[in-house]
């Protein structure tokens, strides 16, 4: 029954005016790689492969290939992305994956699986390229917030030097306007969060630029607004930065 799928497969796409010949052979060697590897497609620089799960094919309007909790892996050079509890279809005839559901965590930045992570819904991934973008993923971070946030979520396959230098996953919360008291002693934060790897970074733009203020014996002394913020175990370090020294009555503001 399967080879008959194939076959079906075959026939259309080796008969179809959209279809060349290169992309006919494509899908042959691909059809080799998912019988013998579970291997999805391959480069000379990456490959996708689907672990933990056999891959069903199967044909509706077009050949198929239908995974359920499945790990889906792209390998590239030293590193790899994986996505947990994968159920979805991928199309050989054009190179893409539909995902239902699906899990990313942060383990290749340090962290363990169930600290950080974020669950996807409804997302498409070209296997032709080494990493993939997916909307409304709702992130975890057990340190930093207390409930889901949703935002977008961006993966890549690149290699790393270690877990500290990881700049994969990346996470942006759709809200720009958290409000986060004590990051610091004495120190707040207002404004989005972007989560690159190992790294949390503090978001805004021009127009509404993110905010750390900064607390004395529980009286704003210092004010800072900047579009980005670096945080660290040790501190925050920022670029291009406004700021407002209060004394007393009066303040002081500088632009730069």
């Amino acid at each position: 029954e399967k080879l008959a799928l194939w076959l079906t497969g075959l026939s259309e796409m080796s008969f179809s005016p959209r279809h060349n010949n290169e992309a006919v052979d494509r899908f042959m060697r691909q059809s080799v790689l998912m019988i013998r590897d579970n291997v999805l497609t391959e480069s000379s620089t990456f490959r996708w492969k689907v672990k933990n799960s056999n891959l069903d094919f199967s044909h509706d309007t077009a050949f198929m290939v239908e995974l359920k909790n499945a790990t889906l892996t792209c390998y590239a050079q030293k590193d790899s992305t994986e996505i947990y509890n994968v159920s979805g279809t991928y199309f050989p005839e054009i190179q893409q994956f539909r995902g239902l559901s699906g899990k990313v965590t942060w383990e290749k930045a340090g962290y363990g699986k169930d600290e950080v992570s974020a669950d996807i819904k409804d997302y498409t991934i070209n296997t032709a390229r080494n990493g993939f973008v997916v909307d409304s993923a709702m992130f975890i971070h057990t340190a930093w917030f207390r409930d889901p946030v949703m935002g977008i979520l961006n993966d890549q396959a690149i290699s790393i030097r270690n877990r500290e230098s990881a700049t994969f996953p990346r996470f942006e919360t759709y809200e720009k306007e958290f409000l986060l008291k004590d990051i610091y002693e004495g120190v707040n934060y207002k404004g989005g969060l972007t989560i690159e790897g190992a790294s949390i970074m503090g978001t805004g733009t021009k127009q509404q630029p993110a905010q750390v203020t900064l607390y004395r014996n529980d009286t704003l002394y210092l004010k800072l607004s900047s579009v980005e913020y670096r945080f660290s175990r040790t501190g925050i370090t920022c670029g291009e930065t406004s700021m407002t020294l209060y004394l007393g009555s009066d303040s002081v503001f500088h632009s730069n």
